[in-house]
Formats: C-alpha cells, sequence, structure tokens
C-alpha cells in the first residue's frame, strides 16, 4: 500500500524535477571549475610576460620613447590584466550566486519530499493503527428498581434495593492492526447531568494474562456495579428522567507502532430496555 499509493504517485512527479536540478548543478558546477582553472592559467601567463619584458628591452639596448617604455608597458598590462581579473571575479560571483540559488532549490526539494513521505507514513499509520474501543452489552438497572419504581411512583421512601444496579461490556479492538491492553478503569456514577471528568477512585479492572487483543477481537466480559444501593427515591427519578445513572471510564492501550493510546468514554444507561446511550467515546495519543 505505501509503495504503490501516495508516496509512489508523489516520487513519479518529484523524480524527473530532482534528476533535472542534479544535471543543472553539476554542469554549473563544472562551468564554475573551468573558470577558475581559465582564470588562473591566464593570470599566471600574462604576469609571465610582464616580467619578460623589461628584460628584452634591456637586451636590445634600445632608447624607448615615453610613449613605448617598459615602465608604460608594464603599467598598461597590469591594468589589463586587473581588469580581466574583475571581469573573471563577476563571472565567478555570478556563477557562485547560481549555485547558491540551485543548493536552495535542492534543499526546498529534499524537505518536501522528507514532508510528504512523514504524511503517507502517518496516513498509513491512521489507517492500519489499532482502534480499542468499549463495548457495553447490558445492565441490571430494570430488573434491580426500575420496574419497582415504575410500579410504585408515589412511594418514595420504600427505602434502598437489595442488589445493586449491574452492568456488562467488553473491550474490541475495531482497527486493523494487534493492540496490546495495560490498564482499564470503569466505574457506574448517578447524578443529574453528564461527568465533565473523572473524579473520584476509578476501580482497576484485573485484565487478563493474554492482552494481546487481535483486530476484530474482542475480550471477556467485565462487570462494574455502582458503590452503593439504589434507593427507591432516586429510582424514581431516573424513571422521570431527573437523574441517570453513567457508564464511564478509559482504557489504555498500544498499538504495533509502539504509540500509546488512552479510550475515554461516557455511555448512559437507558433505564427501560437495558441499553446505552453513548456521550462521549474517543481514542486519544498519550506519551506515557
Amino acid at each position: 500500500m505505501f509503495r504503490a499509493g501516495t508516496w509512489g504517485a508523489f516520487h513519479e512527479r518529484v523524480a524527473p524535477k530532482e534528476d533535472a536540478e542534479t544535471g543543472m548543478r553539476k554542469l554549473v558546477d563544472a562551468f564554475l571549475l573551468v573558470i577558475f582553472v581559465a582564470w588562473v592559467l591566464f593570470g599566471s601567463w600574462y604576469a609571465w610576460q610582464s616580467s619578460l619584458s623589461p628584460l628584452r628591452t634591456e637586451a636590445t639596448h634600445e632608447q624607448p620613447t615615453d610613449e613605448t617604455s617598459p615602465k608604460s608597458t608594464a603599467d598598461e598590462r597590469i591594468a589589463a590584466y586587473t581588469g580581466w581579473l574583475a571581469t573573471f571575479t563577476l563571472a565567478l560571483v555570478i556563477v557562485s550566486a547560481v549555485q547558491i540559488r540551485f543548493l536552495i532549490r535542492a534543499d526546498e526539494t529534499a524537505r518536501i519530499t522528507a514532508t510528504a513521505a512523514k504524511q503517507s507514513a502517518d496516513a498509513v499509520m491512521a489507517a492500519e493503527t489499532a482502534q480499542v474501543r468499549i463495548l457495553p452489552k447490558s445492565h441490571k438497572y430494570w430488573e434491580v428498581a426500575g420496574k419497582y419504581a415504575d410500579f410504585y411512583p408515589n412511594s418514595p421512601g420504600m427505602g434502598s434495593f437489595s442488589n445493586r444496579i449491574t452492568s456488562t461490556y467488553a473491550f474490541k479492538n475495531y482497527g486493523k492492526s494487534l493492540a496490546i491492553l495495560q490498564e482499564a478503569h470503569v466505574r457506574l456514577q448517578c447524578s443529574t447531568k453528564p461527568p465533565e471528568l473523572i473524579t473520584g477512585f476509578v476501580p482497576m479492572l484485573t485484565l487478563p494474562d493474554e492482552r494481546v487483543l487481535a483486530a476484530g477481537a474482542v475480550t471477556d466480559d467485565f462487570t462494574s456495579d455502582l458503590d452503593s444501593l439504589l434507593m427507591m427515591q432516586e429510582a424514581i427519578s431516573i424513571n422521570e428522567g431527573e437523574l441517570s445513572i453513567w457508564l464511564i471510564g478509559y482504557v489504555l492501550y498500544r498499538d504495533v507502532f509502539e504509540r500509546g493510546w488512552r479510550q475515554r468514554f461516557l455511555y448512559k444507561l437507558n433505564p427501560s430496555n437495558g441499553s446505552f446511550i453513548p456521550y462521549y467515546d474517543k481514542n486519544t495519543p498519550r506519551t506515557a
């Protein structure tokens, strides 16, 4: 998937451009070297010619005029050499500027390629990673308290029920790769509004020895109960929608890419039929 997908298409578009820029940089390098060698050879030759002129003049014993004196000729040659030196120096500056431009473009191309590769890798990991979520199954509210509160709605003072409200659930890997379960904390909570944060003690579940969860696999069932016996008044309020029981908690796991995840969840118990109403269920990455 990775080679034949986004990265393959990107490489087909970028590779010809990179080859062209590499060839152009080599051409500029060669041109720069030729100019430098030519400049050194020309300077050496010109300096040698200038050094021979006074010797030749003394050998002929000619009396030069002011216009053709050895000093004047040497000055002219030095001036000409200086002019050529300035010209070649300017050429070197221009070529160097072009070379710097190519280096900057090469750096930009490498950075774009690295960014595209990282984005492609992230996309692959996001598509192939594990996704462990809670799988609520059933609860015993109606059997334990709901039906009695429905039958005696005008008897709020009847006291507490003899059994606690329990909820059964499991964890399922909805992703495409393995997940390694690490911790799970779940509890039932009774309140008028959805809890914004997990506060107080949250019991830690006892996970099985085999904590590797394959793609599509489901754990064994877990059970959590309300930390106190429900009162008749509370059950009547739940039936009337003034109070709710919430399944709240989180599970920690790692994927095959060695990334840690925390899945937080919040479900409301439907008092009439044993189902759950999802309020919040989200995976977030974690660093520890």
